[in-house]
């Protein structure tokens, strides 16, 4: 087996500038409409601060994770969790909507404080119905090491596809009768991730993006946000309100989607 040379202070300082770097420049093509870079952004933020047994997060490796992280959360009423809109606005855009990230909010979040890295990282910051719960640490894993960052997995855990892929929160945009879902939830809550990281090494960092570049839904007339359980009931046998469809390309019954 070949000796291993540790680097030096100087080369893992260069590794942070690069990871860095990579951040910003994936935010910047995020914010310009790739949302994919979001993987991109998932890949550096695992190397920056994740741990294992057998691998060593950089900021460790530089003696960082002891100093204050951003936490741009809100917590719930009770104070012991964080509701599904802890990191996000919602956005109409081109013609799609997606969940976009708080930090596009020209004036700062009066929540934002200071944290230290365990509370950070493992502290959930989505909570839904169910017991639905994630945190910074479960996102960023699970898009980075099994949803397109580093790799893909063929098959994803239960809770996460169900939140990606099935809309797990039942958050829905419509206009009182054809109701649809927003799109992209792990994406923004990584971009806002990215956000907190840039800035805790840059205070001056803001995202490059216009905020009135976005249509920004606060319960408009046409189109509105509505949580699911606010839909009006419906027959378990008749199509979700939703709006979503099966493989075979027919409307998903109610008791197959939202009713479940």
């Amino acid at each position: 087996m070949d000796d291993k040379i540790p680097q030096t202070t100087d080369e893992l300082n260069k590794h942070l500038s690069d990871q860095l770097g990579f951040l910003k420049s994936s935010a910047i093509a995020y914010d310009k409409g790739n949302l994919a870079e979001a993987k991109r952004m998932a890949l550096a933020l695992r190397i920056l601060l994740h741990d294992t047994q057998h691998q060593t997060s950089l900021l460790s490796q530089l003696g960082l994770k002891d100093r204050d992280y951003i936490d741009t959360s809100t917590p719930d009423a009770s104070g012991q969790g964080i509701n599904h809109q802890t990191n996000l606005g919602l956005a109409y855009l081109s013609n799609s909507s997606n969940y976009i990230p708080k930090c596009y909010d020209a004036s700062p979040g009066e929540n934002e404080k200071n944290v230290d890295f365990q509370t950070y990282w493992m502290n959930n910051i989505i909570k839904g119905p169910q017991g639905i719960s994630f945190s910074r640490k479960d996102i960023v894993l699970e898009l980075s090491e099994t949803d397109g960052g580093a790799h893909v997995d063929s098959k994803l855990k239960a809770k996460y596809h169900n939140l990606t892929r099935e809309n797990s929160l039942g958050i829905l945009y419509g206009n009182g009768t054809d109701w649809q879902e927003f799109e992209g939830f792990e994406l923004a809550v990584v971009r806002q991730i990215a956000h907190e990281i840039l800035t805790m090494f840059d205070q001056s960092y803001k995202p490059e993006i216009k905020p009135n570049d976005f249509d920004i839904l606060v319960g408009g007339m046409a189109i509105g946000m509505v949580n699911s359980e606010t839909i009006p009931k419906v027959g378990r046998n008749e199509p979700c309100p939703c709006g979503a469809k099966a493989k075979d390309g027919k409307y998903k019954k109610y008791k197959h989607c939202h009713g479940r």
